[in-house]
């Protein structure tokens, strides 16, 4: 016990030693007490700089807590924590936002990099498939046009409604099947989607 206080006090002669203590929030320089820059800090006043604050855009110089955040940052208590995936904070104040129709998206700016399911991306935003395309997943950046419709499902490309000379391939799910080409003198009934002789 008595060789750890006799360390400490060494520890603490060899640092008082070393640099002025300044207060906390300011460091030596010179043997001159400085304030910590913006968005540093420095605890307990000792040694020759001060510690950059993490995730914050500011903080307080006597204790590093974040008084604001960096952008994709949002607070949290006395800390800024990252925004979770699929949201973002411009300024790093209040919540972070859920991305509008992405799936990720950049947490600084809500640029869009990949979009839910019927979206496509164009530039840095996801808008809805434009009639007769889809974009069943997120690995696909663009919607594709549906194959023999007239019309389909944003999401899994089936057809709701068949082109002039196809009819549905299958019974339809959900109102929704894939459409093949009409035998030779069939064409397409409108209303079941069926050829029909």
């Amino acid at each position: 016990m008595k060789q750890s206080c006799l360390l400490l006090v060494i520890v603490l002669l060899v640092l008082q030693g070393s640099a002025q203590q300044c207060p906390a929030g300011q460091y030596s320089i010179s043997n001159m007490c400085m304030p910590c820059p913006s968005n540093t800090f420095n605890l307990f006043g000792t040694g020759s700089s001060c510690s950059i604050c993490s995730n914050c855009s500011n903080c307080n110089p006597a204790n590093g807590f974040c008084t604001a955040c960096k952008s994709g940052f949002a607070p949290n208590g006395t800390q800024c924590i990252a925004c979770p995936q699929g949201t973002f904070n411009l300024a790093g104040v209040g919540f972070c936002q859920t991305c509008d129709n992405c799936i990720y998206c950049v947490s600084s700016t809500g640029n869009c990099l990949a979009c839910n399911p019927g979206y496509g991306l164009i530039g840095t935003q996801c808008l809805p498939c434009s009639v007769n395309s889809y974009n069943p997943s997120p690995n696909y950046l663009t919607c594709s046009l549906c194959i023999n419709c007239s019309l389909c499902d944003s999401v899994s490309g089936n057809c709701t409604s068949c082109m002039s000379g196809f009819g549905f391939s299958s019974a339809p799910v959900n109102g929704t099947a894939p459409c093949s080409a009409c035998e030779a003198n069939q064409f397409t009934n409108t209303t079941t989607n069926l050829c029909q002789n």
